[in-house]
Order: C-alpha cells, then structure tokens, then sequence
C-alpha cells in the first residue's frame, strides 16, 4: 500500500518514491516497476522521462516545407522545415500519385524546426515529406512539398 508523505509524493512502506512532482516533473516509479493507469482514466503530463531519456509525448511535428523544392533522380541534401522536430527523427518521402514510401538516406537533426536528409528518389513525380519522431508521433506535410524531375 503507497502513502502520501508530502503533498507532492508518493511512497510505498519501504520508503522509495513511487510518484514524486517537481518543478512540473512528474516521475512516477522506478526502473523495474510498472504503472496503470484505471480503465476509462488519462494520464496526462507535460514529460515524460523513460530510462533517463526525456520524452514529450504531445509534441506532433508539423512540416512546413523544403529546399531546393525540386530536384533531380540523384541523392540530393534537402532541408526539411516545421516545427516540434525531436532528434533524431525518420523522415520518409511519400509519392502523392502511388502512396510509396521512400525513406531518407541519412538524417541530420538541426533543431526543433529543421532537419537535414539525403534523399535518393528514383521516381518522377511530387511528394508529402513524413517526419517521425522518436517518441513515435509523426506527422506528414498537408501537400506535396517536393518535386521529382
């Protein structure tokens, strides 16, 4: 059975935190131990912090564009723009005509609003630009932002 020690703590009777608020932190457990959440309940925080990696779970990247807009059937270096990026993420190119997917070559993660990828697209034709974080939330740019020629 856990008990309250504090307003802002949990603790089971061996005396280590289960659920501990800080700063707007909140660290629910240790390593090893498991947390449920009730059928019907949320758990809703503003990070999340898993085996000492810190994760935002509601950050959803948003694409907002590319340069060069078009480019040829060789790798090229495109710089893909937006917001919410977390480094570092899979970014894949999806042809608007066939719906195939073509990840990127390499992936450089510049900052929250840019990445940097090499793309070798073979086939012709305008492409949406798929950016993944890694905490697993993507999102995918509203109109094909890219040219292949």
């Amino acid at each position: 059975m856990a008990s309250v020690i504090k307003v802002d703590t949990f603790q089971n009777p061996s005396g280590d935190n289960l659920i501990n608020e800080s700063a707007g932190t909140i660290t629910i457990a240790k390593i090893g131990n498991t947390v449920n959440v009730a059928s019907g309940a949320s758990l809703n925080c503003d990070s999340l912090t898993i085996g000492g990696t810190a994760y935002d779970p509601f950050l959803v990247p948003t694409v907002t564009g590319v340069s060069p807009a078009s480019i040829g059937n060789s790798q090229t270096s495109v710089i893909i723009t937006g917001t919410n990026f977390i480094s570092i993420p899979v970014v894949d190119a999806i042809h608007s005509s066939t719906g195939a997917i073509v990840p990127a070559d390499t992936v450089t993660f510049n900052s929250s609003i840019s990445v940097t990828c090499n793309f070798t697209l073979t086939t012709n034709g305008t492409y949406y630009i798929r950016v993944e974080n890694n905490s697993g939330i993507a999102g995918r740019s509203s109109t094909a932002l890219l040219t292949v020629a």
